[in-house]
């Protein structure tokens, strides 16, 4: 089951961020996919971005390789994720935006 924090923290990324036109391609046997995240928030959102990848049967392909991309998102602002699967055996993916806290890039 999922914790009350994180049910919270689903809300809260609902009511400011949500993902459309999500498409994808095979480019050169990998799985090439763009996707655009849109704010719903009127304020500036410094984020990060991870794609997680899988092969045929649903299991995770060199996860640990893929880092957490930085991004800002100004108010009511549109981008375009980019990922690129790490090899061909790749079929399907999830992303996961969270988030930075903003005691983390105080000075």
């Amino acid at each position: 089951t999922q914790s009350r924090s994180s049910a919270a923290s689903d809300v809260y990324k609902r009511q400011r961020l949500y993902i459309s036109d999500v498409k994808s391609r095979k480019n050169n046997g990998l799985l090439e996919v763009n996707l655009e995240l849109i704010s719903r928030y009127e304020k500036s959102q410094k984020l990060q971005y991870h794609f997680n990848w899988f092969d045929s049967d649903g299991f995770v392909i060199e996860s640990r390789k893929t880092s957490w991309k930085p991004l800002d998102l100004h108010g009511l602002q549109s981008t375009t994720l980019r990922g690129l699967a790490p090899n061909i055996n790749v079929s399907t993916f999830n992303v996961y935006v969270r988030e930075i806290p903003e005691k983390a890039y105080e000075y």
